[in-house]
């Protein structure tokens, strides 16, 4: 049977952390150490080196995943965040078989992804429009924050599902640059949700997927990071709902920029400022 365990440091120290962390693990699974996996998220801050060098230590061969997350994570003990935090969850199941790999980035990789991101001259005209502002206003960085809760939106092929294309960054030709991909002749749409919206679809969306899992035994919750950055300082709000919404089940919020996921058809697709939560069964 799997079972979950999570924990949470804010030690500015990235091993002091790793240990506290640990520590918490320990408290809620005494066979931590033999867990079949470990997922982490902490501050960009750390020095992520010296953090799993002090991991490994602690939880010798546990196979681990993680990343950096944008500005805290979220665990039932509330939202952690500041220069330094570290989340993590542990599982733990005798009959789970866990295998790891990384894929390096490349420099034609990352090129294809750059000539994807840019779209068609006059986009920029165009979001000044739609948002009756200034284009002076959405320059650069700018169009970022400003279109967390105006974000672009493209419909899949049979027209169910609005995957989220979050504009990145205001160009001085006219055009933008978007986190994801968006194809030659694709129809855009401007889309449009409150700072009270994105906080309720947290909880939500949670309460959805838990009425698709049976004896849940853990949630690993991927919220994207700009979603976030809308949010702002009401972020507890946000942490509420998922501890109301999990209940007595472990659950790991991180904060990404590009999430991943099945939808309703049964395909995998990506988008920005979206939610990608996930349920594991006991």
């Amino acid at each position: 049977m799997l079972k979950a365990s999570v924990g949470e440091s804010s030690n500015l120290d990235p091993r002091e952390a790793a240990r506290e962390m640990v520590g918490k693990l320990r408290g809620q699974d005494g066979n931590v150490g033999g867990s079949k996996a470990l997922f982490a998220y902490a501050s960009c801050a750390y020095d992520i080196p010296a953090m799993l060098d002090e991991l490994t230590h602690e939880l010798p061969g546990v196979p681990m995943i993680g990343n950096a997350s944008f500005t805290g994570v979220i665990t039932p003990a509330g939202f952690t965040g500041g220069d330094g935090f570290l989340g993590a969850m542990a599982l733990d199941d005798p009959a789970m078989s866990v295998g790891v790999a990384a894929c390096p980035k490349t420099d034609p990789a990352q090129s294809a992804v750059e000539l994807g991101e840019q779209v068609a001259r006059k986009a920029m005209a165009a979001a000044e429009t739609w948002r009756g502002m200034d284009a002076s206003e959405l320059k650069g960085a700018d169009l970022l924050a400003k279109s967390v809760v105006s974000p672009l939106g493209v419909k899949d092929r049979l027209g169910d599902l609005v995957a989220i294309r979050h504009p990145m960054a205001g160009n001085d030709d006219g055009s933008m640059s978007l986190g994801n991909k968006v194809a030659k002749n694709t129809a855009t749409i401007r889309m449009e949700a409150s700072v009270d919206e994105l906080i309720a679809a947290a909880g939500d969306t949670l309460h959805e997927l838990a009425g698709e899992v049976s004896d849940p035994a853990a949630y690993l919750l991927v919220h994207c990071g700009g979603r976030r950055a809308g949010i702002g300082e009401r972020i507890g709000e946000a942490a509420e709902l998922l501890a109301r919404e999990a209940g007595d089940v472990p659950f790991l919020t991180e904060f990404t920029f590009g999430e991943y996921g099945e939808v309703d058809d049964g395909c995998n697709t990506c988008g920005g400022l979206m939610l990608s939560f996930t349920g594991l069964s006991k």
